[in-house]
């Protein structure tokens, strides 16, 4: 069975798409390619890669971009195309007429996820999130498979395709081999780390603000993904507790994680995060780090089950500040809770545990295939 991971917003190596999912299906035995944009020299794929043109304008990506993925895939002739943008949809639609069966992977609660927007006015917004609502509405009945990221999409979704599940985007193991199987480092400087985009909404200026009262410096990693938040960071000479080090790829970070006291995940209280799992969270953990994270119920539940982090209310940086400096003076608990993630990581919170979920969806649906094309003979 052939099958074919589409898209035209993420990166043809992004985490999930590429590194979890298309490399999980191929070592289950599937043939499977990747159409997505093409890759910034020196990366590639190790498995075969539909290159799509990029466009840096929105517009032009859904005009021309969508017409461009059609015709490659229409192309290609895969037995299963697993999409995941929303702009796709009518492409899928097409797709399915065509007789490709078509899973859709819903990364986000996008039609809450438009709602929030903050670059269209509130009522373009709702607009647009009640129109993207309509569309999944129209589209998600006709597909074969649905597959999502948290339960309270899978029960959105469910209501108009049944044959919808779970696969959460938990750390890989492997990834994490260099850490797991060695404690962390001693007489090293200890931080505080945050790594990821970095935006309002996942709490970029709490952290900053934060820092004025910690006991050691925050670091933070990753991209700035709001434009004015660039010379704040970049010019940030008076606070001395907090370090911006920019972008740093995973090798790097599995150093600064292995120097770190704790990692940071106080996304803000919008809709979007409330129910989300995000990775990070789940990445300190695997690393060994203890988690200061948003009082938001589904992680309050993991972290106090686990005994692996504190949550504290993601609006107040005097209450983030508090957290961290409890782990500084009580560095036996910091060292017992980030033990507790790890162990929680190893026996459940995992990408190989999420992966036989997905493979056995795509048996069902390989067995499916079979069947209809028995039939025809007939």
């Amino acid at each position: 069975m052939k099958i074919v991971h589409l898209t035209t917003v993420h990166q043809a190596d992004d985490v999930r798409i590429y590194h979890k999912e298309a490399l999980s299906l191929a070592q289950a035995g599937f043939e499977v390619a990747v159409a997505g944009p093409a890759l910034p020299e020196g990366r590639e794929l190790k498995l075969s890669h539909i290159v799509l043109p990029a466009f840096s304008n929105r517009f032009i990506r859904i005009v021309v971009g969508l017409f461009c993925a059609f015709m490659k895939i229409k192309k290609a002739r895969p037995d299963v195309v697993h999409f995941h943008d929303p702009e796709l949809l009518p492409v899928a639609l097409l797709l399915k007429w065509m007789g490709i069966r078509i899973v859709y992977d819903a990364h986000e609660d996008y039609p809450l996820q438009f709602r929030v927007k903050t670059y269209v006015s509130p009522a373009l917004a709702r607009a647009l999130s009640r129109g993207v609502g309509l569309v999944e509405e129209f589209c998600v009945p006709r597909f074969d498979l649905v597959v999502t990221v948290v339960e309270s999409i899978k029960e959105r979704l469910r209501r108009v395709n049944t044959n919808t599940i779970v696969v959460r985007n938990f750390p890989k193991l492997e990834e994490f081999e260099m850490l797991l199987s060695s404690p962390p480092e001693t007489g090293v400087k200890r931080y505080v780390v945050y790594a990821g985009g970095i935006t309002r909404a996942r709490g970029a200026l709490m952290m900053l603000e934060a820092s004025r009262f910690t006991k050691c410096p925050i670091v933070v990693a990753g991209k700035v993904k709001d434009p004015d938040l660039n010379s704040l960071f970049s010019n940030n000479s008076t606070n001395s507790n907090f370090i911006y080090v920019g972008y740093k790829n995973f090798q790097d970070l599995l150093r600064l994680y292995n120097e770190s006291l704790c990692g940071l995940v106080i996304l803000q209280p919008v809709p979007n995060y409330i129910n989300s799992l995000p990775i990070k969270m789940f990445e300190y953990m695997a690393a060994g780090l203890p988690v200061v994270a948003s009082d938001f119920p589904q992680w309050r539940e993991i972290l106090e089950k686990h005994q692996c982090g504190i949550c504290v209310d993601p609006t107040n940086p005097r209450a983030i500040a508090e957290a961290i400096n409890f782990y500084v003076d009580h560095p036996e608990i910091a060292r017992q809770h980030g033990e507790n993630g790890r162990k929680a990581v190893l026996e459940k919170y995992n990408w190989e545990s999420e992966a036989l979920i997905l493979i056995e969806a795509y048996k069902k649906l390989e067995a499916e295939i079979k069947n209809s094309r028995k039939k025809k003979i007939r």
